[in-house]
């Protein structure tokens, strides 16, 4: 579409999940200038968070899964140091990173009930579209919650994305990173799993802050390595 005032030269717009660019080529005159239009894919940016380590090769691994699918996808890696199980800590991470990264495709996975009987799920946030994919163990809804909760779910378990053989214990590589690749490189959401309802979702099992004989009781509910303690917040 045309824009009033301004010169389009060096511009660019998004059309479709590409982006256009305007390039100023030498003319055939002196002094003359040509323009060609030329349209480059958009980067998609997808985020992942584990409590993998990196003493194996898992985190190098997953890479390489989505690099197959999606080799032009930006993969930021927020942080693999999330304590082995705790998933509380990695839904507090994640509700606290996820704002200051792009929107695109958000991996999480820290997942002690992997190959038993809880869901492995992508999410699609109501505000900025942000997807998240991971276990429906409590360890995205806080995340979600941040942009303006599920608008739409799906349980991924047997998604047509999903490598196979798929792994009973490794839902990262077989399942979460080929799903988030191909939802990345523009697969459409609903087709990637079985539709869920939002309400039907895990919730992560907080402490309460509490008012007791007018002082207000606090649970720290994690640290970070300067010592800084985050606390459950009764209004929030």
């Amino acid at each position: 579409s045309g824009s009033s005032g301004g010169s389009p030269l060096g511009a660019s717009s998004e059309v479709l999940g590409w982006s256009l660019m305007a390039h100023t080529l030498p003319g055939l005159r002196a002094g003359a200038t040509t323009t060609r239009l030329a349209l480059v894919p958009m980067t998609t940016v997808i985020t992942f968070l584990s409590d993998y380590g990196h003493d194996d090769d898992f985190v190098g691994v997953c890479h390489g899964v989505i690099a197959r699918t999606a080799p032009d996808a930006r993969v930021i890696d927020i942080t693999h140091g999330i304590p082995r199980h705790d998933i509380r800590s990695g839904a507090l991470v994640l509700r606290r990173a996820l704002p200051y990264f792009p929107a695109g495709v958000h991996i999480a996975v820290v997942d002690p009930e992997v190959g038993a009987e809880r869901r492995a799920v992508a999410l699609r946030t109501a505000e900025e579209d942000r997807v998240l994919v991971g276990p429906d163990n409590g360890l995205l809804l806080p995340a979600a919650k941040r942009f303006g909760g599920v608008a739409e779910a799906v349980e991924i378990s047997t998604s047509k994305h999903r490598l196979e053989p798929t792994a009973a214990t490794f839902h990262g590589r077989d399942v979460f990173a080929p799903v988030a690749a191909h939802l990345a490189g523009g697969a459409p959401f609903a087709e990637a799993g079985e539709p869920i309802e939002a309400d039907k979702l895990v919730e992560l099992k907080m402490p309460e802050a509490r008012s007791e004989n007018g002082q207000l009781i606090a649970h720290a509910v994690a640290f970070d390595r300067f010592v800084e303690r985050f606390f459950v917040n009764p209004t929030v």
